[in-house]
């Protein structure tokens, strides 16, 4: 009977913290699964684990992660405790490619932390004769996924018979290669079926040479208060620093967790922005 109040007494003690622990929402426009959930949502874990808060992860796909961010700057308005899983192509390009919905993310949002670097990879079939970037021309379809990779692809002056194929996200992308639906896949180094299916295929290309790296982040909006900005910073520079954190990246996503300054990531959406854009 004791044993049985006891464990009553710390179980209304544990409910009672997580009722008054303060909550952050987390919008994200890729759906549930994928490369970019995965990792926020492990980021998420470990953070509670080493804080007071909560974290809640929305997904909201969409508009090259425009819809998530619509959703965030509107309840930003009334509750300041929301993120946005920002990218350089959402802060950078999307919108571009979007113009009906009047949006601006760079301006109207602040940095809180880089999570990773992402490269622009182009992969095709290990048996494929495509060995390299001079390869790609001719009679040529390379498919895509997202807003910013008809940007890159119109930087790299390709023989104007190659035509690029849109595809709804990166694994119908990759599955597509796989299919033999398109020779040449622009891919992200962040898509976890490259790992999953090493066997088959062969990278070709890097755009980092071309000095255009991207990455993914979070930001806020622009009235998030300061304190709390980097609060959340030290937290999850925390979490993205674990060893165990930097090995389950390594094996799930392919790639390391980044961290940082707000302003290192801020750096890496400017350096972005002059090589994608202001180039054109």
């Amino acid at each position: 009977m004791i044993k049985k109040l006891l464990t009553a007494i710390v179980t209304l003690f544990v409910l009672a913290g997580l009722a008054h622990a303060e909550t952050f929402k987390i919008y994200i426009g890729s759906p549930a699964g994928g490369p970019s959930d995965v990792y926020v949502r492990k980021i998420a874990d470990e953070a509670e684990k080493i804080s007071d808060y909560k974290f809640i992860v929305i997904n909201r796909p969409g508009a090259d992660f425009l819809v998530a961010y619509q959703a965030m700057l509107e309840e930003s308005r009334t509750n300041p405790n929301v993120l946005f899983v920002s990218s350089t192509g959402t802060q950078v390009s999307s919108y571009i490619q979007h113009p009906d919905l009047k949006l601006d993310p760079l301006n109207d949002t602040k940095s809180l932390i880089l999570l990773v670097r992402i490269n622009f990879l182009f992969a095709s079939l290990k048996e494929s004769s495509i060995n390299s970037l001079a390869d790609l021309r001719g009679n040529l379809n390379i498919g895509y996924s997202g807003a910013t990779a008809p940007l890159l692809i119109s930087k790299m002056k390709l023989d104007p018979s190659v035509q690029i194929v849109p595809f709804r996200n990166d694994a119908e992308l990759m599955l597509g290669l796989l299919r033999k639906d398109v020779p040449v896949a622009q891919i992200v180094s962040t898509n976890n079926l490259i790992n999953t299916h090493k066997d088959r295929i062969k990278i070709i290309g890097n755009l980092d040479k071309m000095g255009i790296v991207a990455g993914q982040g979070i930001s806020v909006a622009k009235n998030f208060p300061e304190e709390k900005l980097l609060r959340l910073n030290k937290i999850f520079n925390t979490v993205l620093s674990q060893p165990a954190t930097v090995e389950w990246f390594a094996n799930t996503v392919n790639t390391r967790p980044e961290g940082g300054a707000p302003a290192d990531y801020d750096k890496l959406l400017n350096d972005f922005k002059r090589n994608i854009l202001d180039r054109q």
